[in-house]
């Protein structure tokens, strides 16, 4: 198994109600398939356009997540 800690900000944070938790994951998993798994959770911190920030930089949706991977999810900024 793969285990990814997420960790939520901002508007994120109070849709979960944790600032961060694990995910187990089969190997080969992408970060879609972690956000499929929260969302299949009952939550909706995948859903949307939220940045997506690990290992350094912005990830796409298909790389390919390894164990003890950090992924931090930010909601989508809106201004005017």
């Amino acid at each position: 198994m793969v285990k990814v800690r997420v960790e939520y900000y901002a508007t994120l944070r109070e849709v979960v109600g944790v600032r961060e938790g694990h995910v187990e994951l089969p190997p080969g998993s992408t970060l879609r398939d972690l956000l499929r798994a929260i969302e299949g959770g009952g939550g909706r911190a995948g859903q949307g356009d939220a940045q997506r920030q690990g290992r350094g930089g912005a990830w796409g949706p298909d790389v390919e997540l390894k164990d003890g991977d950090v992924v931090s999810l930010f909601p989508p900024i809106a201004g005017g």
